[in-house]
């Protein structure tokens, strides 16, 4: 099944069908009884192997079918087997399906010491170190934007070859095709316009949300890598700088500030779950969470988030921390107000439930005086 435009805000962007559930069985054995060994497979995987298939339209069928691979091994080729297991699914059920992406509302988000970059030299080792302080946007800028006249066009070409390259390295050249190809058609959005963090073209932004929300290896390895800054390299920055930075400045000048609250669950130890309660945090990545309590609560961590988004602002800082993205999203109905990196929090209160067992904190989002280092470049 081809992917499909729906009309959102101003532009098109891609939708992902989501009603078929499909597990890869990378066994060489054969049995399609054999449940606990299969792992889901991410929607555009979905979209590739639906390619090949023809499925039934009942509701709740399930189909074994066997797929061979050939993977090279020095100068020969072996095959080998896997089984795929389709699951049909109607589309009211399809929408508690959906809520089941652990990996991106429920894994832990790493905290940054809130610092102020300088940026006297901008030489290679202090951009690394910029990046590794928690700045990977200010970066990127630092590294390849400074100073250099390039197209919003540039970036997306940019950002497109970084998927290509991740996604090999990663195993994922079928995602990360579809996901470049999908970048690479709004490409046209940004030809002849200078790189302006303030106006990045609403398509090419529109499409970079969407992207992100997709159930891909993509968000997976920007969340990954913005959240080990201690692990981060110069070529990490390359890669997936400029997606990062156009969806950066997209959200920040998209912003919504009518959202006072959300939430987000996350499974932490004691030792993580106290650098949340020091008189300041900052956040490195970029954070999903709901609007929904309910969405939250649905993945049963450990620990809620209750973030205060009701920020006094003034005619120098900024009035919000993220934006709501849940129209643009590829999965609406996980209610997703996305944060942006570097955002800073103060820490309110902590609850803990004895009934449910639960550890609650209370966060309130500070205002900033700069959107980030690259404004004092």
């Amino acid at each position: 099944m081809p992917t499909t435009y729906s009309n959102l805000s101003t532009s098109p962007v891609f939708f992902p069908p989501r009603y078929v559930e499909r597990c890869g069985n990378a066994s060489s054995d054969f049995c399609p009884t054999n449940h606990k060994q299969y792992q889901q497979c991410t929607d555009i995987e979905n979209e590739t192997i639906e390619d090949g298939e023809n499925e039934t339209n009942s509701n709740y069928s399930t189909v074994h079918i066997k797929h061979e691979k050939k993977y090279k091994k020095g100068d020969s080729y072996e095959r080998h087997s896997y089984s795929i297991k389709c699951v049909n699914h109607n589309k009211d059920e399809s929408k508690s399906l959906q809520y089941s992406r652990e990996e991106k509302f429920l894994l832990p988000v790493t905290l940054a010491a809130c610092v102020t970059v300088s940026s006297q030299h901008l030489h290679p080792r202090n951009t690394l170190c910029t990046a590794r302080r928690g700045d990977f946007i200010g970066a990127y800028y630092q590294l390849e934007l400074h100073n250099k006249v390039k197209t919003a066009a540039d970036l997306v070409s940019a950002a497109a070859e970084g998927i290509i390259k991740e996604g090999t390295r990663l195993g994922k050249i079928h995602e990360a095709k579809s996901l470049s190809q999908q970048l690479l058609a709004f490409k046209h959005s940004g030809d002849g316009k200078c790189i302006n963090y303030h106006k990045i073209p609403s398509e090419i932004g529109e499409i970079c949300v969407n992207l992100y929300t997709q159930d891909s290896f993509w968000y997976k390895r920007i969340n990954h890598v913005l959240r080990t800054v201690a692990n981060i390299t110069l070529e990490k920055v390359k890669t997936l700088g400029p997606f990062c930075y156009l969806l950066y400045y997209y959200l920040l000048n998209n912003s919504t500030t009518d959202i006072l609250t959300v939430y987000r669950s996350l499974n932490l130890t004691d030792k993580e779950r106290q650098k949340f309660m020091s008189d300041k945090v900052k956040l490195t990545s970029f954070i999903s969470t709901s609007r929904s309590r309910k969405v939250a609560e649905f993945y049963d961590g450990n620990t809620l988030l209750i973030i205060d988004l009701n920020m006094q602002s003034d005619m120098f800082a900024t009035k919000s921390c993220g934006a709501n993205i849940s129209s643009l999203s590829a999965f609406p109905v996980e209610e997703e107000f996305l944060i942006w990196p570097g955002t800073e929090f103060h820490f309110v209160k902590y609850v803990y439930h004895m009934a449910k067992k639960k550890h609650f904190i209370h966060l309130k989002a500070l205002k900033k005086k700069s959107h980030s280092s690259i404004s004092s470049v």
